[in-house]
Formats: structure tokens, C-alpha cells, sequence
């Protein structure tokens, strides 16, 4: 168990001196329960590190001092324990310096984007009381409830923007590194007999774009994606409409440019070329930049 003692601040703008060259990585934090107005229970990955962490106030409601137990995972039970149906948040965060300061400077993505949110750590309550912040932050908001992670989690934006308001706040504009944590998930499936729930029957149109699918799509019940829907897979191999699917995974459509990969799944003894694979998915993958992984 450590102590933490550190400052939240809104960010006013992204420091001048700041590139998105600067030391990163990119975090995705899953709270539990996922019915928590307030979790308390981490599981995160952050670059290729993975933990479980705890973390709470020393006393009270002060969220400037905190005590934190965090227990190292593999990759591969960080997979495993990723399916959980927990509340989920990822940003990007770049480990900046100025003036002997190191700041981490978090940039949320999907439903969150445009908050940037600034935290500076210390070795005591002394040194944080004696900290004058930079004049590129616009609010200290360690006390606030709705920027702590446990409360972040699975909310967008607009959730919270009333109370951005309150401080003046605008969204700050931000193009952090791209990244896939989608494919870490789908890897652990790569060889695996797995069931899948056809919700987009072959023929079907899509609700939204209205575009007509070629061939059997839809999920693992149960298994959480990073956008926090079930895990999607394409069935190919089969030339009729279907209500579920049990195949084994063959590949994975990896998307560079969206954090969204699939399934490729068939029947047994089903096999199919990279450009074959393409090919069939063309119809939904043609507005993604999508490769074959195996």
C-alpha cells in the first residue's frame, strides 16, 4: 500500500511547449461494480503494463490524499478479467515537464473526448500546498466528484458538461496517438471454438447507413469490447441467414484508424485466404482502414 498525494486541475489549453511526441501511453481503466455511482476497483492497462488497483481517501472525502494497492497482472489475465461487465474509460496520457514539474496530462477519447484533464503528483502535503499551478490550467477539481475515474467511467461528455460549465471550461481540441486495444481482446479468441448471437442476419440492412449485410455478423454475448458493446464477429462460410453461429476464429479484422476489431469466424475445417476474407467484409470494412491478423 503507498500514499498518494496529488492535484487535478482542468486543463485551460495544452501547454506551448507541448508535442504529442511527448512520452505516452494509453490507459484503459475498467471500475467495478458497474452498478457504482462511485467505484472504488481498477483493472487498467496502461502501454503493456496491466494491474488491479484500489484506491480511496485516507480520510474523509479528500481526494488530494489517498491511499493505493495495486496488484500486478499478465496480459493474459488482464484479457481474461477485460470481459467483465465493467464501467470503462481510455485515454491517452502524456508525461510532460516544465520547469523540474512533471505533469500528466490526460486526453480522453470516445465519449469523452475533448476533456483534458491535467494531475501533478508530490512527495507530501507540504510540497502541495507550497505548488503554484501553470497558467495554461483553469480549475483545481481534486475535490470534484464528477472527474474521478470511478465516477468518468461510462459517461460521454454531454453527462458532464454542466458541470465543466460551472468553471468556464471548453473542450479542449487534442489528435493524441492512435491506438487498438481491441486487438488485445480478440487475440485471446485466435484459434478458439467460440458461439456467436447473429443480431445482423445475412441480407439484413444496417438501422443506421443503410447498407445491406453480405454475410452473418454479430457478437460474444458477454464479452465487453473497449466501446463497451459485446465483441463483434464476422461469420463467413455460410450462405443463409442464421440466429447464432458456433465456429472457430480464424482471424481477426484489425482496424489501424478505429478501436473496433472482429471476429472471423467459420465452421470447422473452413479455410480462407487473407483476400477472401477482405473480400466478403469489404461491404462494412471499405470506410476502415482494416488488415487480416492471425
Amino acid at each position: 500500500m503507498q500514499e498518494e498525494f496529488e492535484l487535478t486541475y482542468l486543463a485551460k489549453t495544452l501547454p506551448d511547449s507541448f508535442s504529442f511526441e511527448t512520452k505516452s501511453k494509453e490507459i484503459l481503466d475498467i471500475y467495478l461494480p458497474a452498478a457504482s455511482e462511485h467505484a472504488t476497483l481498477r483493472i487498467r492497462k496502461r502501454g503493456d503494463l496491466y494491474e488491479i488497483t484500489r484506491k480511496e481517501p485516507v480520510s474523509g472525502t479528500n481526494s488530494s490524499h489517498q491511499t493505493e494497492n495495486t496488484i500486478p497482472l499478465t496480459k493474459e489475465e488482464f484479457a481474461d478479467l477485460s470481459t467483465v461487465a465493467g464501467k470503462r474509460v481510455r485515454k491517452v496520457r502524456y508525461y510532460y515537464e516544465e520547469k523540474g514539474t512533471t505533469y500528466e496530462i490526460d486526453i480522453f477519447q470516445d465519449a469523452l473526448k475533448g476533456l483534458v484533464l491535467v494531475e501533478v503528483e508530490f512527495k507530501s502535503n507540504e510540497e502541495k500546498s507550497a505548488y503554484v499551478p501553470p497558467a495554461w490550467v483553469l480549475a483545481d477539481v481534486t475535490q470534484e466528484k464528477f472527474v474521478a475515474g470511478g465516477v468518468l467511467c461510462g459517461k460521454s461528455y454531454g453527462d458532464i458538461e454542466n458541470e465543466l460549465v460551472r468553471y468556464g471550461y471548453t473542450q479542449v481540441t487534442a489528435q493524441p496517438l492512435e491506438s487498438n486495444i481491441s486487438l488485445l481482446l480478440a487475440q485471446k479468441y485466435l484459434g478458439a471454438k467460440v458461439e456467436v448471437i447473429i443480431d445482423r442476419p445475412l441480407g439484413s440492412k444496417h438501422p443506421k447507413h443503410g447498407f445491406i449485410y453480405e454475410v452473418n455478423y454479430g457478437y460474444l454475448k458477454g464479452v465487453a469490447a473497449p466501446d463497451g458493446e459485446d465483441l463483434d464477429a464476422y461469420v463467413l462460410g455460410v450462405a443463409e441467414p442464421l440466429e447464432n453461429a458456433t465456429g472457430i476464429c480464424v482471424a481477426i479484422a484489425h482496424r489501424k484508424n478505429d478501436d473496433d476489431d472482429k471476429l472471423i469466424v467459420v465452421p470447422e475445417g473452413v479455410t480462407m485466404t487473407d483476400e477472401e476474407i477482405l473480400t466478403a467484409i469489404h461491404f462494412q470494412e471499405q470506410w476502415f482502414e482494416t488488415e487480416i491478423v492471425r
